[in-house]
């Protein structure tokens, strides 16, 4: 069964750093997950077998390429694997809080194979910058037969 994470919601960060995870997103994402940094200030929330699947496809990059190595250690080194407790609640490590902006509340969006969290300001800037490309690329896309 492919992985499908679709939607987006408002959800509240707690003084310990907890984000509720949807349900519609738990059985789907498994009893552990991986939290990394992603790109655009975001963080990106994978389930364990995509980001084996992730890891391995990194891996058989050469390592001899610089951009390899930048990527790799700054996505793999700020990577946590995070359970998700009896409320369905994974606790966000502080570093990368810091980097996504997250305080108090994120912004948890579906992206196919994998999650986001966001902050809603940031998620709100990024999404009205990004309106009149979205329109270019559906057009493309269509074009292709998408």
């Amino acid at each position: 069964m492919a992985l499908n994470f679709i939607g987006q919601g408002n959800y509240s960060i707690d003084n310990k750093g907890r984000i509720i995870v949807p349900a519609k997103f738990r059985a789907r994402l498994g009893p552990r997950a991986i939290v990394t940094r992603g790109i655009e200030n975001c963080l990106q929330v994978f389930p364990e077998e995509r980001w084996e699947t992730l890891t391995m496809a990194l891996n058989k990059r050469p390592f001899g390429a610089e951009k390899v190595r930048i990527f790799r250690r700054k996505f793999l080194a700020s990577a946590s694997e995070c359970e998700l407790d009896r409320q369905g609640r994974i606790m966000l490590p502080e570093t990368l809080r810091k980097y996504a902006h997250l305080d108090g509340e994120g912004i948890i969006i579906g992206v196919g194979n994998y999650l986001e969290i966001w902050d809603p300001d940031t998620w709100k800037q990024f999404d009205e910058s990004t309106e009149e490309e979205f329109l270019a690329i559906a057009e493309q896309l269509s074009e292709d037969g998408i």
